[in-house]
């Protein structure tokens, strides 16, 4: 009688069990299961897709922008320049040549202008194929050791920056100096510019 009944509910439970998974809610919720699986999935392949394309995105502009800046990446350039009292002898220009001028300068492009607009015992005949005169004349409250000039062509602009240093001293003179360079002959549409620097 005890076999028979396990048997018996053995088998009262498999039908019930078949009964249950062929139920509409069994299946619907196998179906949910597998869908909410199936989601995860989708949800999990779409944000590796993204990661990745953001990852590409952020390579390719840290490439532009390198290869942006190294195109970019110019230096300014120092020119040589050299003096009247090194290319015709002249002597201390800076007390015997001068110009009509207070606190200014002017490019002297061509010989008549030279003769013109500068006086004093500095006369030569310039090479204005190959040079252009920057002269100008500079107020100083005390006295002067000496003139140092560096000529900067913008690396972007090709523009040219004249830093013209005064190096004083302790005198109690109040000397108005004329300064200038001889500079390599300028382009036509170049621009160029003076910075007085004066140093104690």
């Amino acid at each position: 009688m005890l076999t028979f009944k396990l048997n018996t509910n053995r088998q009262t439970f498999n039908k019930q069990f078949a009964t249950t998974e062929k139920s509409p809610i069994f299946q619907s919720t196998n179906y949910i299961t597998r869908s909410t699986f199936g989601a995860t999935n989708s949800k999990n392949n779409h944000l590796k897709k993204y990661i990745i394309m953001k990852f590409r995105i952020l390579i390719i502009s840290i490439l532009f922008l390198g290869f942006y800046s190294c195109n970019n990446d110019c230096t300014d350039n120092i020119v040589n320049i050299t003096s009247l009292e090194k290319e015709y002898g002249c002597t201390d220009t800076k007390y015997q040549m001068d110009i009509d001028l207070s606190e200014n300068y002017m490019i002297i492009r061509n010989q008549p202008d030279f003769a013109e607009f500068v006086s004093g015992s500095c006369q030569p005949t310039i090479d204005f194929s190959t040079y252009d005169l920057v002269i100008g004349k500079k107020g100083l409250g005390s006295g002067n050791e000496s003139i140092e000039y560096q000529l900067i062509e913008n690396c972007e602009t090709g523009n040219l920056n004249l830093k013209v240093t005064f190096f004083q001293n302790i005198a109690s003179v109040a000397p108005n100096l004329t300064y200038h360079a001889l500079i390599p002959k300028m382009e036509s549409q170049q621009e160029l510019n003076t910075e007085i620097i004066i140093e104690y």
